[in-house]
């Protein structure tokens, strides 16, 4: 499998950068984890073809927003993103179709262009050539991290979420864990983010071969790279490719 990082910005976008967005490639497809606001046009930077799929965290706008800029480049451009599949967390088509409605919308124009389906955290989802499973995190209502195998290789990403046991379990010997650590250390144990302290403390527990921290803001990322304490740890720099 190959990472590469498309945004890694907070809830608010690093200068020049994207909210998050993270594209896994394995030898029979693609897989974009989130789409957060400035995302689309970045990974059109890197390809021209869409992703097999776009699989969900949770539904925060950050992490959700470009998904409109795909429904429309489909469906009024020439985005030739028509054979994508949009997997939102339990509950999600609900939320998206609020949201939808909101504007004066429906959930069936997203369905015109890309086909929405709920993944579930008792059933594993084949895509790509990978074998995906799901954890509930503790960050918003509809939050979960993700386990992607293939190939022997295990990914992680955990999402947005705090640092719980439930967590650790389905980070267990991952080969790369990319974790957030929002949240200033002075702040670790936060009740929704974790810090790189905390992502450090995850990825030691699970055994991790590696740990890439994301979802920091700018001013933020050297001070967490050093705060994180494991023998592999890097930051999940825009544009930056790791081979898990």
């Amino acid at each position: 499998m190959r990472l590469t990082v498309v945004g890694s910005s907070p809830s608010w976008p690093n200068p020049g950068e994207a909210c998050s967005a993270y594209l896994v490639e394995t030898e029979h497809g693609s897989i974009l984890l989130d789409c957060g606001n400035g995302s689309l046009g970045r990974f059109r930077l890197l390809r021209d073809t869409g992703p097999d799929a776009i699989v969900l965290s949770h539904l925060h706008p950050d992490h959700i927003s470009d998904l409109w800029s795909v429904m429309f480049g489909i469906t009024y451009g020439t985005l030739g993103w028509a054979s994508t599949v949009l997997y939102a967390p339990p509950g999600g088509r609900v939320v998206l179709a609020e949201i939808l409605d909101a504007w004066g919308l429906g959930l069936a124009e997203l369905e015109r262009a890309l086909p929405v389906r709920e993944y579930r955290t008792a059933e594993p989802l084949a895509l790509a050539g990978a074998t995906l499973t799901f954890a509930r995190t503790r960050h918003s209502a509809h939050s979960y991290a993700t386990r992607i195998e293939s190939a022997g290789r295990v990914l992680v990403y955990t999402g947005d979420a705090a640092l719980d046991e439930t967590l650790i379990r389905h980070a267990a010997g991952c080969h790369l864990l990319l974790a957030e650590a929002t949240t200033a250390d002075a702040e670790a144990g936060a009740a929704a983010h974790m810090s790189a302290h905390d992502a450090a403390r995850l990825a030691t527990s699970a055994g991790a071969d590696r740990l890439v921290l994301t979802h920091l803001p700018v001013e933020q990322r050297e001070e967490a790279l050093a705060a994180a304490a494991h023998p592999d740890v890097s930051l999940a720099l825009p544009d930056r490719v790791f081979d898990v």
